[in-house]
């Protein structure tokens, strides 16, 4: 295996999150558009699918919601990462401008419905992973 050298500190991450049912959680929330009544984590990987940043929600919260809290904690942790990849849920103007006030410059990779069946999304397919 040929492994590429690069640097130790991400300057790239993808933010996602996926909503999982929780029967015995003490508090959970609908998310009425997955039909799930449970928690929601939002993550945020490197781009090799490392995990960098969990925050649990209950499932009602809404993507961009739970991911202010992923902004704001990886610029402390992480001051040098710049860029971010998400999916279209992400691309509202509230996170957008926390991002930009934050100095993220954040990706919205979209998914292109011309090809039937499943298709890998460049760089989505990395936090997919993860979640597997």
């Amino acid at each position: 295996m040929i492994r590429v050298r690069r640097e130790a500190s991400p300057s790239a991450g993808v933010v996602d999150c996926q909503s999982v049912k929780a029967p015995t959680a003490k508090e959970r929330g609908d998310d009425v558009g997955k039909k799930v009544n449970g928690l929601k984590p939002h993550i945020a990987v490197d781009t090799d699918g490392r995990l960098l940043m969990v925050n649990l929600t209950t499932a009602d919260v809404s993507d961009t919601a739970g991911a202010q809290n992923i902004l704001e904690t990886m610029r402390k942790h992480w001051p040098w990462m710049k860029h971010l990849f998400a999916h279209s849920a992400y691309d509202r103007k509230n996170l957008m401008d926390t991002a930009a006030f934050l100095d993220f410059t954040v990706e919205v990779v979209r998914r292109t419905d011309t090809e039937p069946g499943f298709n890998v999304v460049p760089r989505r397919w990395v936090v997919e992973r993860t979640f597997g």
